[in-house]
Parts: C-alpha cells; structure tokens; sequence
C-alpha cells in the first residue's frame, strides 16, 4: 500500500456499536458521516475498525457518497474482514506502532498517514498471516474504483456488464449480492464480463447438456457458449451465459435474452449508444446496423405471429412485444461499479411509430431520436419491474424460433447475454 494512508475508526457507544455489529454479521454495510476538512476522503478508501477501544476488529473497504450536509462526506463501509480482535498488547514489540495504536484508540475517526499505516498493516498481516491474500484484494479493490475506460471495446464490456446486472435485477437479487456477484477480476486488457466475474465458470459441453432443460434449444448453440454464471436463492435461479463467437474486439452490441420459466415469457433487449450533443443525447435512426436489426426484428415477427390470449392468466401481458431496444448515454467502463447504464427503453412497435413520425426529423434531414421527441420511455427501474412479472413479453414457449434469433445473433458477430430464470418447483 506504497504511498496510501488509510482510516481509523472507533465505535464504542453500545447502542451505535451493536446496530453497525449486527450489520457486518448480516454481510450488509452501513454509512457514517466524516469531516471532509479534517480527514479529506478519497473515493475509496481502507478502513480499520475498533468496537472496544482496546483491540482492531475489523479491516474494510469505505466509498465515497454524495452529502447533502455541507463540510462533510458520507462513507458507506462494506467488505468486512474480521480480524478477530487484535489487542493493542500484540503491537508492543514496536514502541512506535504501540503509541499508534494508543493513538488511534483516542479519537472517533484518524487518518493514518503512509508510513504509519503500512507499518500497521504489516503488523496485522503478521498476527494474521491466513488474511494477508484478502487484505491485499481489498486494497486491490480500492485501487481499481474509479477507474474508467472510454476505449470502443471496453463499452462493449460495459454493455454486457449492465445486461448481466438487468437479468439480476429482473430476478430480484438484492443490492449487496448483487454487488457481490457482479463484482471482477482485474484484468490487463478487455474480456468478456461474464469471463471477469470471480464466479464465473466455463462450461464443458457435459454441462451444457446438462443445462439443456433449463433453457429450451440450449443444445443448438452449445457450441457457442463461452461463459455461464450461476445464481440460486432458495428456490429460485438464474443462469447467464454469454454467447459469442467473435472476440470482443470485433463485438459491436449486445443482446439480452431473458426467458421466465414462471410465465413462460421471452423477451429481447438490444443496446444502441448514443451520442451527446449540446442540449441532450442523440441517436441516428439512418444507421445501418440499426435498420439491418430492425429489419431482422421484423422478419422474425413476420414468421411467429403472436396466439391470442387463452384465458390462462400466466399469459397475460399488457404488451406482448418481444423486442425492445435501449438507447444508452455515452457509456464508460468502471470495472468495480454496479451501477447500470442510462438510457431509454423503447419497444420496438412504438419505435417504428416514431421513426415515421415528423418528430424525429432532424434539421438536416434525416432521422434522429433523442430523450425529448421519444415522449416517453422506460428507465431502469420501470422496466425491470415489467419484465421481472411478465407484464411485457411473448405469451407462450416459443423454442424453435427464440433459438433461430440467438443463432442470427451468433451470425452476425454479437455478443448475447442469455438470462434465464428458473424456479424448481
């Protein structure tokens, strides 16, 4: 940690202590307000926590949010390391690093600059040797938030990181496993996301036979799967996998496939960037790509006319299209964020309307779309709440055809990810 000074804080009033105690045992996190004047917090930052006033409990990781109070900065604390309680006595072989440690056991919050901290630290990787690797992540963690990539393949990655995160959300994971499952390798250059994800394993053609039932016509693109990743909650699952033939390099989109086994309802999502202009973000309704997927859409429900509601009330949708398009903001790869990219979330039925609409006729001409002449869209959180109860998607279990889409995907050089939920009963 060469040139990085990290925090102290001590908690010791009981009803406080036992409220953030009962938080780390539960693996969540809390926040707590700091001087930004006095301890000038970065983004991220290490923290070492006491409860008792005489020993080191635990190591963490702290991130910098937004304050509404002014002069202070408030740390949300997350990533518990338990240290199992480090007595002051275990430092005493140095009479500097005992008087640091009497120190830091004074005051509510200290920042502990680099000398002292990296002495503290090795101390502690000394009385804890077993946590040294795990000590050394965390800071690895640290290091890596915040940092940005705007390169053309990296947006890529980004893309196939907020698909993944939407077939969570549509799933229903919670925030902080979430966070966890989302959560990457440091790599040296561009991957696939789901080949960066800690979890991540790649499936052998056993397993994907295996795996055959879950996702109907599966076996028809086994030879594509590069990567899958598993997510169980009682009796709930999802499966993602990432499809793609082409290394990323030569990847220009993303598509999301999520299949509901509980309403047997698909639905598609592709990803188009947009570009800043002065007053909004804009996108070209005359790109090429963008007709030839549109024109692929069509042809596909050209030949796979929607049945008519059978009376079934799993089959029910208020809309059962099953393409839609999501028009992003400028987009920048964050290796450790979680946060998923905005955007607009257009069906394509009413995107086609506003491609004929004067509404979209730029000054030059041609065709554009942007937040103000779309009128209206789906953010983030509408549609997920849609998707996850199969207000919107096909009604009925399409195999052969939703097999066909992923093959023309595969065809066309895109990386699909494939999000499928299943419930065991």
């Amino acid at each position: 940690m060469k040139g990085y000074g990290g925090l102290f804080f001590l908690f010791v009033e009981p009803k406080h202590r036992d409220t953030l105690l009962g938080r780390i045992q539960r693996n969540s996190y809390f926040t707590f307000g700091v001087s930004s004047k006095d301890i000038h917090p970065e983004l991220a930052e290490i923290c070492l926590v006491s409860f008792d006033g005489e020993s080191i409990s635990h190591i963490c990781l702290a991130r910098k949010s937004k304050s509404a109070e002014t002069g202070r900065t408030s740390l949300k604390f997350s990533r518990f390391l338990e240290l199992g309680l480090i007595k002051l006595e275990a430092f005493k072989a140095s009479p500097t690093l005992f008087a640091l440690a009497m120190k830091l056991m004074s005051r509510q919050v200290s920042r502990v600059d680099s000398e002292g901290w990296n002495a503290l630290v090795a101390a502690i990787k000394s009385i804890r040797p077993s946590l040294t690797d795990s000590i050394d992540a965390l800071d690895k963690i640290r290091r890596s938030i915040g940092v940005q990539s705007n390169e053309e393949v990296f947006k890529t990655v980004a893309e196939e990181k907020d698909a993944t995160r939407l077939a969570l959300e549509v799933f229903g994971m919670e925030k902080e496993q979430m966070r966890r499952a989302l959560e990457v390798e440091q790599a040296k250059g561009p991957a696939p996301f789901l080949k960066g994800l800690k979890q991540v394993r790649l499936l052998e053609d056993s397993m994907i036979f295996h795996d055959s039932a879950l996702f109907p016509g599966l076996r028809q693109i086994a030879p594509y799967v590069q990567g899958s990743i598993e997510f169980a909650d009682g009796k709930d699952r999802i499966t993602v996998l990432n499809v793609n033939r082409e290394r990323v390099e030569r990847v220009i989109g993303v598509d999301l496939i999520y299949y509901n086994h509980t309403y047997h309802a698909y639905l598609m999502v592709q990803y188009k960037r947009m570009h800043k202009i002065p007053s909004d973000w804009e996108f070209n309704l005359n790109e090429r790509q963008f007709l030839e997927d549109v024109k692929r859409m069509e042809t596909f429900e050209l030949h796979s006319a929607q049945p008519k509601l059978s009376g079934n009330p799993e089959e029910y949708r208020l809309n059962s299209e099953v393409f839609f398009f999501k028009f992003c903001e400028e987009i920048t790869y964050e290796p450790m964020s979680t946060d998923m990219i905005q955007g607009m979330y257009l069906p394509l039925g009413y995107l086609k309307c506003l491609m004929g609409s004067a509404s979209t006729i730029g000054s030059l001409g041609g065709r554009v779309l942007h937040y103000e002449n779309s009128q209206r869209h789906f953010n983030n959180s509408q549609f997920i709440t849609l998707v996850r109860d199969a207000w919107i998607g096909s009604r009925t279990d399409t195999t052969d055809v939703i097999t066909a889409l992923i093959q023309d995907s595969i065809a066309g050089r895109r990386s699909v990810i494939l999000g499928v939920e299943n419930r065991e009963d």
